[in-house]
């Protein structure tokens, strides 16, 4: 369809052209002799015009018919594609008390390869999980397990010591803030677009999240503060100020359970120590998971796992883990002599 109308639409224009030149070309030579008259020359270009434009319609109105029909069978076998996830759960999530992955392993449909493998983890309420490790090691796969974007891979994840299976969606996103490495912004205000996280949100709500998030000099800075458009994906805005728009609709409806997924990753150090100080000042009884490339995000973490190719090979506390001099040892000088 698309050769065809890259075919189509220029030979049109073209055979048009020719044929006025034609017209035009003859038409001066029957003049000059008298044969015809200027009316009689233009008149016929005119019917030329009215005789082709018709067939122009008709193929514009095939074109438009045939991607039609073709959207439309997507549309239909997008209806009629059966959902792959498990069936929702009963049970209404109040708070996340305790978190538990118990030799759990995660394989993405399309490939053959384990993202995550025998994953064994326990997270109690009010603590902070860092999650480190290279890039594609499965850190990202690991916290969308609780987004329930995927059917549950082997193994068990457990929630208040129930399965993940026993709750409902809603209630389990009702209880989450996820900032995702993609932020999804759009052509609205900063204060529009932080409001998503929360209905009815309140201008002094939305300035205590922006504050937790170390945005607040950013925004006085803005022509507009708080109504400022921003762009379509934040286009008008750098970004770290991307990330802290986001960070901020997270903070705004005060989730029991956050996730910051690579989400520092664009902010100064001052900044990243800001909004650090503030996690751990607001979030006090509420559990945090934050996966980081920069171990300085991490630091004051209850507990730190690194992840190599799906699987846990060193967990503990930061000051354990560098006693430990493995990969995180190691990442650690070398992120040191960079900052020096």
């Amino acid at each position: 369809m698309a050769k065809y109308r890259a075919l189509y639409f220029p030979l049109y224009s073209v055979m048009i052209a020719i044929s006025t030149v034609i017209i035009l070309m003859v038409g001066l030579q029957l003049i000059a002799s008298s044969e015809v008259t200027l009316g009689q020359v233009i008149a016929l270009q005119l019917y030329l015009v009215s005789l082709v434009e018709p067939f122009g319609m008709l193929s514009d109105f095939i074109l438009v018919y045939q991607t039609g029909k073709t959207s439309f069978g997507k549309i239909n076998e997008l209806i009629e594609t059966s959902d792959d996830m498990e069936p929702d759960g009963q049970l209404e999530l109040e708070s996340f008390d305790q978190i538990a992955f118990i030799d759990y392993s995660f394989t993405y449909a399309n490939s053959s390869r384990p993202s995550l493998e025998k994953i064994n983890l326990t997270l109690k309420k009010g603590q902070t999980l860092g999650i480190v490790g290279k890039t594609g090691s499965g850190k990202t796969t690991l916290v969308r397990q609780f987004l329930r974007q995927y059917p549950l891979g082997q193994g068990q994840l457990m929630i208040n010591h129930r399965s993940v299976l026993d709750y409902k969606r809603q209630s389990l996103e009702r209880q989450i803030g996820y900032v995702p490495q993609e932020h999804i912004l759009f052509s609205k205000t900063v204060a529009q677009n932080i409001a998503m996280g929360k209905k009815a949100a309140t201008t002094e709500e939305i300035l205590e999240a922006i504050e937790t998030a170390a945005f607040t000099r950013d925004v006085q800075g803005m022509a507009k503060g708080l109504d400022t458009e921003i762009g379509e994906r934040g286009l008008s805005i750098s970004g770290g100020q991307k990330q802290r728009i986001s960070i901020a609709r997270a903070f705004l409806s005060q989730p029991d359970l956050l996730i910051l997924d690579d989400s520092l990753s664009a902010v100064d150090a001052r900044t990243e120590t800001d909004i650090i100080r503030h996690i751990q000042d607001e979030r006090k009884g509420k559990t945090t998971l934050i996966v980081s490339h920069r171990l300085s995000a991490i630091q004051h973490a209850d507990w730190v796992i690194v992840l190599d190719q799906g699987q846990i090979v060193e967990e503990g506390q930061p000051q354990q883990l560098l006693a430990q001099k493995g990969w995180y040892y190691e990442q650690y000088q070398r992120q040191q002599a960079q900052e020096v």
